[in-house]
């Protein structure tokens, strides 16, 4: 084997390695499920109608294998976001609440039939979001 030849074999079990190594990292990470809630009970059907405003509260679970800092940030359909921030997961597969909260609605006839979402964008360990739709009856 030549020492070119040698140094491309090495180039090349290097990059599988780190393909690999991204791929089991991807797979570490997952948003588990989502609930949404309002006025601190669960909306079934991801629908609302009653007095507002009303205080909503979207929940992820996020899932990871790894112990590590899971880093997102959240989006509106109003345009509105959050700030980047992180958690630290503890890893063993098991699942952490990442909640927000939004105050929204009024009686009046914009709200009557209000449909809206939040998302979750989580940049790493890897990325992912989830995005929970709604739909208020504001009386």
């Amino acid at each position: 084997m030549t020492p070119n030849t040698r140094r491309a074999a090495c180039v090349a079990g290097l990059l599988i390695g780190l393909l690999a190594l991204t791929a089991a990292l991807y797979a570490a990470m997952r948003i588990g499920g989502s609930s949404f809630a309002v006025n601190g009970q669960p909306a079934r059907d991801h629908q609302y109608a009653g007095a507002c405003p009303a205080d909503l509260t979207f929940d992820w679970g996020v899932v990871n294998s790894n112990p590590s800092p899971i880093s997102f940030w959240t989006s509106r359909n109003d345009g509105a976001h959050s700030n980047p921030r992180s958690v630290n997961h503890p890893g063993g597969n098991r699942s952490i609440p990442i909640v927000e909260h939004w105050r929204l609605g009024a009686n009046s006839p914009q709200f009557a039939d209000y449909h809206g979402w939040m998302e979750i964008h989580i940049e790493s360990p890897a990325p992912a979001t989830n995005r929970i739709a709604f739909t208020l009856h504001c009386r």
